[in-house]
């Protein structure tokens, strides 16, 4: 089997074409400040020295060897090797950043329906799906699904029998069960609106969760999820320290200008869904303080939430006093009402149906802290006895 060769170990998440529009400088050498929320540290580096894993989207030579070698010679030869996942990520950031040349030099959005916009809306929808964060959210998932199914087909199931899901060995299992849903995460994103908020005297931020999905208005029922698929939501994505890329089911498209309130409301949910790090182009960033967690057209427009300036020394307090650090993510979560669902295959709240995916995982296998690879059902054998 062909092998692409002499890839780099670093595999960004957030990628340097990306990193470079929130600094400065170009591309890889492109220079941002880098903010910790796990330390409280903020630095000047380089693009290609942040938001990378080494070897992330690698495929492990004994799972290539699995699969058809005749469909797989019909393939590019740079996605035929151990390095395909991180070679086709490259080639959409390639795409990407041209479609958002283009958006800056025009302040227009792809009409919809075009095949910019569709490819726009799927790089977007990768980014939110190719983090660690949300390959580790798939881990938790996964380990609470093998080990509640265990629980309910083996009624003597103890807790010396649980599993663990490895995170480093499991890569590509995790990555392969979040990116499952970009088929139906995406038929949600083309189902909204999309705007460009353009920054007048204030800089967006970027980090390594760079996606965010939050209430527009007060939601109906307490227990309703900002996701995807809610229509009482805002997507949003930083294209550029100065343009928000903005998705809605209930406004239409356009070009509109964003004052300091509505750049301070995506800065303050940017740095409480990062997992650890931000990234900016200066030492200092707008923030809503929106202490009361209001929704997004409560907060900008008809509250008295105060704008602030974040910088260093009052990041470094805030981290050490605990008011500033990992957040807590949802896993495995229920299903809305059928009539507050759109009406879609998937019609579930937050881009995930437990029943499909309970099936999915019993059918993989993973590896156990071995290394060694298991089918789901061993995993939960019982042990024999020792006589």
């Amino acid at each position: 089997m062909a092998k692409n060769t002499n890839q780099p170990k670093k595999h960004h998440y957030v990628p340097c074409m990306l990193l470079s529009q929130f600094g400065t400088g170009d591309g890889r050498s492109a220079k941002v400040w880098v903010w910790d929320k796990e330390t409280g540290r903020v630095w000047n580096a380089r693009a290609d020295s942040v938001a990378y894993q080494n070897d992330l989207y690698k495929i492990p030579t004994e799972r290539l060897e699995l699969l058809d070698e005749a469909d797989i010679a019909k393939l590019p030869p740079e996605l035929q090797g151990e390095y395909a996942i991180e070679a086709m990520f490259g080639m959409m950031e390639k795409s990407l950043a041209y479609i958002i040349k283009v958006m800056q030099s025009t302040l227009t959005v792809p009409p919809e329906g075009s095949e910019a916009l569709i490819e726009l809306l799927t790089a977007v929808t990768l980014f939110d799906m190719r983090t660690p964060a949300k390959m580790e959210q798939a881990r938790q998932m996964t380990e609470a699904l093998m080990n509640l199914m265990a629980e309910v087909n083996f009624p003597d199931f103890t807790d010396e029998q649980r599993v663990s899901v490895p995170f480093k060995s499991n890569r590509p299992q995790l990555l392969a069960t979040v990116l499952q849903h970009l088929p139906d995460v995406m038929e949600f994103m083309l189902e909204r609106h999309w705007s460009l908020r353009i920054a007048q005297d204030n800089n967006y931020i970027l980090t390594d969760f760079p996606v965010q999905h939050v209430f527009a208005r007060t939601p109906l029922q307490r227990w309703d999820v900002p996701a995807p698929a809610v229509k009482n939501t805002i997507a949003m994505f930083p294209l550029t320290r100065s343009l928000l890329l903005v998705g809605e089911y209930e406004v239409s498209s356009g070009v509109r200008l964003a004052d300091a309130r509505w750049v301070g409301f995506h800065n303050a949910n940017a740095l409480g869904h990062a997992e650890r790090f931000l990234f900016t182009f200066e030492d200092k960033f707008t923030v809503l303080a929106n202490e009361r967690g209001l929704p997004a057209y409560t907060a900008i427009y008809n509250s008295d939430e105060r704008l602030f300036t974040m910088t260093p020394q009052w990041f470094a307090q805030e981290v050490k006093a605990g008011h500033i650090g990992k957040p807590q993510r949802m896993t495995i979560n229920g299903v809305a009402p059928e009539d507050y669902r759109l009406d879609t295959p998937m019609k579930a709240a937050n881009g995930f149906n437990p029943t499909p995916q309970t099936q999915v995982m019993w059918k993989h296998t993973f590896l156990n802290e071995e290394g060694e690879e298991v089918p789901l059902s061993e995993l939960h054998e019982k042990p024999k006895d020792d006589d």
